[in-house]
């Protein structure tokens, strides 16, 4: 008989009190309330199973609303939806920085003043301090973050996103 050891079955209520909260609570005041354990979820947790039950469908999403159909989450890190943009000899590395930048997560927002000072937004973190012509506001709409995000790697390639490229194998 297999038996669920403690850290699985752990994992699986906190994931699934989390999509009930998602149930239960308006938008913008979930993402306010859940935002450190998302975090905990995707990046403190080892992933079980490979990609199946931690994945961003068990963690509160955003779904697309249209009129007054709730339609399904898009996976806009996915194959699916960057082709729609990316070269396909592209696709797969695009997708991987995508996924390790933001987690599929559109409305995303990171900000560090330590160092090199950044506001990363939108889907490939685009830091609009460098790319001036950008605005973190615009960078949370996905088309125009992914096509923002073809333009640098244009004229920069991955090393715009050197420390993904690196993590995901990418650059050396």
């Amino acid at each position: 008989m297999n038996i669920l050891k403690p850290p699985l079955l752990f994992a699986i209520l906190l994931a699934l009190a989390i999509w009930v909260l998602s149930c239960l609570w308006p938008e913008n005041s979930l993402q306010e309330q859940m935002g450190g354990l998302e975090t905990i979820l995707e990046e403190d947790l080892p992933m079980i199973m490979g990609n199946s039950l931690l994945s961003r469908s068990y963690i509160p999403f955003k779904p697309e609303i249209l009129g007054d159909i709730v339609s399904e989450p898009v996976d806009y890190c996915g194959i699916g939806y960057l082709s729609n943009f990316w070269p396909m000899d592209l696709v797969w590395d695009a997708s991987k920085i995508c996924e390790e930048e933001s987690r599929g997560q559109w409305w995303r927002v990171n900000e560090n003043w330590f160092g090199t000072p950044e506001i990363s937004c939108g889907l490939f973190q685009v830091n609009v301090l460098v790319h001036l012509e950008y605005t973190c506001e615009e960078m949370k709409n996905q088309e125009k973050n992914v096509l923002a995000a073809i333009k640098i790697y244009e004229s920069e390639g991955w090393k715009a996103w050197y420390n993904s490229a690196r993590k995901i194998g990418i650059l050396p």
